[in-house]
């Protein structure tokens, strides 16, 4: 062997040694961290609320338990954790607020996250035009990008309430004669209240990413898309529902969920209702699932106070054929159910005993199927 290549193979043995130091070093960084909110400030970005001390960076698994069940505000976040577990002692919410991670609406977990328990919940962006118009933005919310999403009995993911405020967004019918008394529309038309006007739908239902409409006082539903590798399991909630207090009797519309890929399992709720007093529902796709979830999937308009008439129905896409759940190839009813319009069924098989309603989305009530 000539010193050439002796001292080639040298330098390709210290080119190894040099990248599988820097692969242990990667493994030996990332580790598990746990939320203790030692300093009572509640927030993500605070290095001494974490066991180890710092926030949690990229590869780690991120961890609340029985440590602390206190909230927590993600305000700054890196990406591109390794996990993200509310175990099943934690009792708090964990709340992402608007471009909390890197500045952006994009959160990527390159393992799983689960919700044993607790809320994990996502806040919506009202600035982004996102198919609307720079005087008149639809909003936008968070995409998480996990290899699986489980959600057990009890717990949940949400945006209940994280889209448009009160008066706010494009089916918000703000102003109006009566700009106090409005309910708001997205997926649905939003119901009239003491005869108030109510805002129109919007955006799109396929692959809907628009935030849910406020009424005159309360929030619309926000809006969560989902990606996973493997699958989507919701035995708890997952839900983009619009605001509603009783003593406010107009409602905000829901919002939008979005899974867009994996297997969908599970026996819980998949929500984005109106609110109370008129809320039109919200837009729910899950087209691009293999669709086994057993549980319910709503996106209804809420009743109205005193006699109104009630928000209209949102809209629900579903697979073409793929799975043991509902789809477009085969849609059984097994308990009462409103349409919302333009819909696209091979069969439809309503058995004895079960009321389907149709609803119209439009202004002059009309509808199509």
């Amino acid at each position: 062997m000539d010193r050439f290549t002796v001292i080639s193979r040298l330098r390709q043995v210290l080119a190894a040694s040099v990248l599988l130091a820097l692969l242990v070093a990667q493994q030996a960084a990332a580790g598990t961290v746990t939320w203790n909110d030692a300093t009572a400030d509640g927030k993500w970005s605070t290095a001494g609320n974490w066991t180890p001390a710092g926030p949690p960076q990229p590869g780690d698994l991120v961890v609340f338990d029985a440590t602390s069940v206190s909230n927590c505000t993600a305000d700054i976040v890196t990406n591109n954790l390794g996990g993200i577990t509310l175990a099943a002692a934690y009792t708090g919410t964990v709340t992402f607020l608007t471009n909390a991670v890197q500045q952006g609406m994009s959160l990527t977990v390159t393992g799983d996250i689960i919700v044993a328990a607790g809320n994990l919940t996502f806040n919506g962006d009202t600035t982004a035009v996102n198919g609307g118009a720079a005087g008149n933005p639809f909003g936008i919310g968070y995409a998480l990008f996990a290899q699986n999403i489980s959600v057990s009995a009890g717990a949940a993911i949400h945006a209940n309430g994280k889209g448009f405020a009160g008066n706010k967004g494009p089916g918000s019918a703000y102003p109006s004669t009566y700009p106090s008394g409005h309910a708001g529309g997205y997926g649905g038309q939003g119901g009239q209240s003491l005869g108030f006007l109510s805002g129109l739908p919007y955006g799109s239902v396929y692959g809907p990413t628009a935030l849910g409409s406020g009424s005159s006082g309360q929030a619309g539903g926000g809006a969560i898309k989902l990606s996973v590798s493997n699958s989507i399991t919701v035995n708890g909630t997952l839900s983009a529902n619009g605001n509603n207090d009783p003593n406010i009797y107009l409602g905000g519309s829901g919002g939008s969920l979005w899974i867009v890929s994996g297997t969908l399992a599970g026996s819980g709720l998949i929500a984005a209702n109106g609110g109370y007093g008129g809320g039109g529902g919200g837009r729910i796709d899950i087209s691009g699932t293999t669709n086994n979830f057993a549980g319910r999937l709503e996106v209804l308009g809420a009743a109205a106070y005193s006699g109104g008439f009630r928000g209209m129905t949102g809209s629900i896409v579903f697979p073409q054929s793929a799975g043991s759940g509902l789809t477009l190839n085969s849609f059984i009813p097994t308990t009462n159910i409103y349409l919302g319009n333009s819909l696209t069924f091979s069969n439809v098989l309503v058995t004895n005993g079960i009321t389907l309603g149709l609803d119209a989305n439009s202004n002059n009530y009309t509808y199509t199927i």
